[in-house]
């Protein structure tokens, strides 16, 4: 699981009970995201915009195959 935040920021914008379930959150790496770099398992310009209206991006792992959602 990774939590995507402005550098600048940090994690003052992700809510409370996000955090709480997250746990411990250790760094990572660190991106400088632009709408020409690629990401492997989420769109770029999804992640740039949800950080700025919402102040991070949660990317879940994948569901293992076979596995129905809830």
């Amino acid at each position: 699981m990774y939590l995507y935040v402005d550098k600048e920021v940090g994690l003052e914008r992700v809510p409370p009970d996000l955090m709480q379930r997250f746990g411990k959150a250790e760094m990572a790496m660190e991106l400088e995201l632009d709408s020409k770099r690629r990401l492997a398992r989420a769109d770029t310009d999804v992640v740039l915009r949800s950080i700025e209206d919402a102040g991070f991006y949660l990317q879940l792992p994948p569901r293992p195959e076979g596995v129905m959602p809830r």
